[in-house]
Order: C-alpha cells, then sequence, then structure tokens
C-alpha cells in the first residue's frame, strides 16, 4: 500500500514537473532562431538561440557612458560569435555599421565577430561597413522579457592584422 502511494505519488509529481517546464519554454524562447554564414579569412556558420541584454547608463573612467543593448547568437566563448551594439531608444529601421571609438560605446551601431581557438580569441570589429536593419525591436529597456527581436544584417569587418571577414545573417527570437 505504501509503496503503491509512493509510486503514485512520484508519477503525479514528475507529470506536474513535466507540464511546469513545457509552459516555460513555450513562452520564453524560439530556439535557434540567430543564423549567420561567414567568409573571408575565416569561413563558417553561426547559429544559436539569441540573446538580447540591456546594459544601463553608468559612469567610467572618461565619463558616462548611454545605456546601450546587445544582441547576439548566445553568450559565452563559442568557435565563432557575432555580437551587435544597438544605442537605447532605437526603433524599427536599417542602421549602418560602424567601427566606434571604445569610448563611444553605445552611441553607434557596431558589431564584433569572434573566432576563438583554445586559449585565443581574434576579434573581427575595425573598418566596419555594412548595415543591419531591425523589423522588430523593444521600445522599452525594461521590457525585454516577452519582446520580438527580428532583423537582417550584411557587414564586413578587419582583425587586428587586416584580414578581413564578411558575414549575412538573419535573427528572431523572443527577449528573456
Amino acid at each position: 500500500m505504501i509503496r503503491n502511494l509512493l509510486l503514485s505519488s512520484i508519477i503525479i509529481a514528475s507529470a506536474l514537473w513535466l507540464i511546469a517546464c513545457d509552459e516555460t519554454n513555450t513562452s520564453t524562447a524560439l530556439s535557434g532562431n540567430f543564423t549567420t554564414e561567414v567568409s573571408g579569412s575565416i569561413k563558417g556558420k553561426i547559429s544559436g538561440p539569441g540573446v538580447i541584454t540591456y546594459l544601463p547608463p553608468s559612469e567610467a573612467s572618461f565619463g558616462s557612458r548611454p545605456g546601450y543593448f546587445f544582441i547576439a547568437d548566445d553568450t559565452g566563448v563559442r568557435e565563432l560569435g557575432i555580437t551587435f551594439s544597438i544605442p537605447s531608444k532605437t526603433t524599427p529601421g536599417t542602421y549602418q555599421l560602424k567601427s566606434a571609438h571604445p569610448i563611444d560605446i553605445g552611441k553607434e551601431f557596431e558589431v564584433r565577430l569572434d573566432k576563438s581557438t583554445e586559449n585565443q580569441t581574434v576579434s573581427f570589429r575595425s573598418n566596419t561597413k555594412g548595415s543591419i536593419t531591425l523589423e522588430e525591436f523593444p521600445s522599452d529597456p525594461n521590457k525585454v522579457a516577452g519582446s520580438i527581436v527580428k532583423g537582417t544584417f550584411n557587414l564586413s569587418a578587419e582583425n587586428s592584422s587586416g584580414e578581413r571577414v564578411t558575414a549575412t545573417g538573419a535573427f528572431e527570437f523572443w527577449g528573456r
């Protein structure tokens, strides 16, 4: 009797856990919806779930830094990765990508493409040319969760050795 009661409790708890997990997954993200084709001095594909984060304004040694968004194919170190910096108060539209001075972070539309191997990461972020088109984007930095982030891009950039890459891609995912 106790054994049957314990087994029934485990089955019910497992079913409730699965239902709860399913509800959470449906409302938070469209998976694998950040894709990029990279060519030039490196070649490859970037694919990830899509991430958006808002970094609020802050004080730095060089003065005030405005708040800005970054969107990326994923987080952490990965073989190939791409990250865009997007000024706050951005609305849907097409914007030119630039290589801004580090002091100007958050003021311009920027991109960084990273190639990581073992303990080294090479970044392509200089002499940037191209554009990003935002079709849907959060209007309020405090309401990123549940907002759709959707767009396309086409760009080229160099690393510190002057090697050049081009990248074309699209993204569509829910902010979390």
